[in-house]
């Protein structure tokens, strides 16, 4: 978001710290506290700044941060963590604001070992259109089993729709040898 203000005096520069609560903090700390109870190492990392300023020529660009990563890893070595944080940005010109505004960010990260949970997890956020973060998962969930054909079919449909035709191709044959779509890969060979 930028906004341009003009009710600003010459000279003057106000920073905001902006507070942030959203509803994936919410719901990434509940998580957390439930992996917490549960006997898992909990750590909190600050994420503020200080006031930051950055010149060249006359401009001027300052940012101040404020936000907190939290994370989780359970003794199975299941790693999760939440992040959330924002700033507050102002650039002027000779002491003239020319816009300011704010950022944020809201990021959950799951590390796992498990082949459920990579799979499960890698499969949602397929359903909800992440599919690069999807991909990263089920690759990691297909290391661990290669056999499993709805991770193999969902990293074939990844590298067809994003046309890596190679790759496609390598895991179309995995899914022949499963003989997945039910006429000996007669199907899949004629969706490449």
């Amino acid at each position: 978001m930028v906004a341009v203000n003009q009710d600003f005096t010459r000279g003057d520069i106000q920073m905001v710290k902006t507070v942030f609560a959203s509803i994936i903090a919410v719901a990434a700390t509940i998580f957390l506290s439930i992996g917490a109870a549960a006997g898992a190492t909990v750590q909190h990392f600050n994420l503020n700044t200080p006031e930051q300023c950055f010149y060249k020529l006359d401009y001027k660009y300052c940012v101040v941060s404020a936000g907190e990563e939290t994370a989780v890893q359970t003794a199975s070595g299941t790693f999760s963590a939440a992040v959330n944080a924002s700033d507050s940005w102002v650039f002027s010109q000779n002491a003239t604001i020319l816009a300011s505004g704010t950022d944020s960010i809201q990021e959950h990260v799951l590390y796992a070992n498990d082949f459920t949970i990579l799979k499960e997890y890698g499969l949602y956020l397929e359903q909800v259109g992440q599919t690069q973060k999807a991909t990263i998962n089920l690759r990691r969930a297909y290391q661990i089993n290669p056999n499993d054909q709805r991770v193999v079919n969902a990293m074939f449909e990844y590298h067809l729709l994003h046309r890596n035709w190679d790759q496609a191709s390598a895991y179309a044959d995995r899914l022949v040898q499963m003989n997945a779509d039910k006429v000996k890969g007669t199907l899949l060979r004629w969706r490449m």
